[in-house]
């Protein structure tokens, strides 16, 4: 596959020695990185656009296809990729500090990643592909308008609001699939 990563974020400047330090948001339209050292500290987050790729997961096999949505909490599990040949996607690789700096206030967080460690994949339908998609096409955007006077908040603030239709998606998807019962233990999780 051609790498086609995106090195567009968050630069941190550390203002004591004056240095650019790693990016907070990065984007690409393949996997190839996935599961590399370079991402070892990002969460990849991916929305199939087209095609299927089939990759193991702690020894587990998946396949993506169109209209699914990706989460690696731990990358380097992931292995063994073997996308189509018409095989296209968005990633966002969203660094495990921005992360605890950003996501929602709620214990959701812990029951979506022991749940994306046994199926990282989330089957979307039409409305909630609309919505992630516009959400990464929002944060791609914005982005770039690093001139914003509240840059870093508002970047948090898409990232939060993208997190929260995704923790929706999931909470549907895990009681969908019977993984918690009944359901008020589900709630009991996810409220403070």
């Amino acid at each position: 596959m051609e790498n086609r990563s995106v090195p567009t974020g968050i630069e941190k400047t550390n203002k004591e020695v004056n240095t650019l330090e790693n990016l907070d948001l990065i984007f690409s339209e393949n996997l190839d990185e996935v599961n590399s050292d370079r991402f070892i500290d990002y969460v990849p987050h991916i929305l199939c656009h087209a095609g299927t790729c089939s990759f193991q997961l702690a020894g587990k096999s998946f396949v993506v296809k169109e209209g699914d949505f990706v989460i690696f909490p731990y990358g380097k599990l992931a292995s063994d990729f073997i996308p189509s040949s018409d095989f296209k996607v968005t990633v966002l690789y969203v660094s495990n500090r921005f992360v605890r700096k950003n996501a929602p206030h709620n214990n959701y967080d812990v029951v979506g990643t022991l749940s994306m460690l046994q199926n990282p994949i989330m089957v979307l339908n039409d409305s909630e592909k609309i919505i992630c998609d516009g959400h990464l096409q929002n944060i791609k955007a914005r982005l770039l308008d690093t001139s914003h006077a509240f840059y870093e908040d508002l970047m948090g603030c898409l990232v939060m609001a993208f997190f929260l239709d995704l923790f929706q998606t999931e909470r549907f998807l895990i009681m969908r699939l019977n993984y918690l019962s009944p359901p008020n233990i589900f709630q009991k999780c996810v409220k403070k």
